[in-house]
């Protein structure tokens, strides 16, 4: 389907650089079409909404499985204006006849490379899409950073679908949720991360959330040790964002100068 997408898009090429604009596929899954769109002229100025609608129709008179062209980039369009919203999350309400909804949070809520979601276990760590994976009318969810792709069932009505998906993100606590945040850092520290501390007779314990930021603890041998900071930026804040995308700050409350016994003295 890709080669094919970009096919259609190499045949329009022309006439929408002769605007000053240029068009690149940048993805094509369970049929809905990501294009780029950026400009080859910093003086031109098209009508944005009919190049959109333009590219997008060609593309689906061209290959009719094609469910959903949407657009990034420079000149995608602004974030759509909640028609109804949950926590920290927005979408425009689509028509009766469309087979998805775009719902865009204030965080990352999935991993930055496009993932499908079509089993709950694969969604096991990722709270909003298995809320949503769960609902009944709900076949799948494809997900990358900020953004939700929610497939609908045939039979599924989306005025019994969308305030389903409302309550579940806001029962997941909306972008991120305190409970749900602490609960997975905490697995993270004690699987991953403080067994391997332990080999230095040191720990770290997770104080505080507020928001998506953390407020940890250093203790044993990481408190007062000279490579206490290296430890929190290049491994353990590591390891976190790797698992938890949508984590922000993580702030080290360890009085550093009240160590007794540092691994490593300065």
């Amino acid at each position: 389907m890709w080669n094919r997408v970009e096919e259609v898009v190499d045949d329009i090429r022309p006439l929408i650089r002769s605007v000053g604009v240029d068009a690149k596929v940048v993805d094509v899954i369970d049929r809905v079409v990501t294009v780029e769109l950026s400009r080859t002229d910093e003086d031109s100025n098209p009508d944005l909404v009919r190049l959109r609608t333009f590219v997008a129709r060609e593309i689906q008179a061209e290959m009719p499985e094609v469910r959903e062209v949407v657009f990034e980039g420079e000149l995608a369009p602004p974030p759509p204006k909640p028609a109804r919203s949950g926590p920290d999350m927005r979408y425009d309400a689509p028509s009766a006849e469309a087979d998805t909804v775009v719902l865009t949070f204030e965080r990352p809520v999935a991993p930055p490379a496009t993932t499908v979601y079509d089993d709950v276990a694969i969604a096991a760590d990722r709270p909003i899409v298995l809320a949503i994976l769960r609902l009944q009318g709900v076949v799948s969810v494809i997900g990358r950073a900020e953004r939700l792709i929610v497939a609908r069932a045939a039979d599924a009505a989306w005025d019994q679908v969308l305030p389903a998906i409302e309550a579940a993100v806001g029962s997941a606590g909306g972008g991120v949720g305190a409970d749900g945040l602490r609960e997975r850092v905490e697995t993270i520290l004690d699987r991953d991360i403080n067994p391997a501390l332990s080999s230095h007779g040191g720990f770290i314990e997770l104080l505080d959330v507020k928001g998506a930021d953390l407020y940890i603890h250093m203790g044993g041998g990481c408190q007062g040790c000279a490579q206490s900071q290296a430890t929190l930026r290049m491994g353990v804040e590591r390891q976190i964002r790797d698992a938890i995308p949508e984590v922000g700050q993580i702030f080290d409350t360890t009085d550093h100068a009240a160590g007794e016994n540092p691994y490593f003295r300065a």
